[in-house]
């Protein structure tokens, strides 16, 4: 009879336990999300800064390299596109990750 009684005891100890591991992983996934919540917000308002200042700065920099191909300024339009598609890609990724 001890024996069936410690074997019972040991499995409802053993249930305890599992339950609160089990609440312990949910409390700690809530704090890391929490937490990855709190620092995604806080990364907004520089993100807008920069697309604030971004776009002016990439519409100007698609301006030269529209006046470099129109003087003929092979280097100068390569350098100033790439660097225009570059700005572009980043302004894009700003703005999806601030739809996130």
């Amino acid at each position: 009879m001890e024996d069936k009684d410690l074997q019972n005891m040991w499995k409802s100890q053993d249930q305890k336990l599992d339950n609160i591991l089990t609440l312990n992983k949910a409390l700690m996934r809530d704090m890391l999300n929490e937490k990855l919540r709190r620092n995604v917000t806080s990364l907004r308002l520089p993100k807008r800064l920069l697309l604030l200042i971004g776009i002016p700065y990439t519409i100007l920099l698609c301006f030269i390299t529209w006046v470099a191909y129109q003087a003929g300024g092979f280097f100068v339009m390569v350098g100033f596109g790439m660097i225009s598609i570059i700005m572009i890609a980043t302004i894009i990724g700003y703005c999806y990750q601030l739809y996130l």
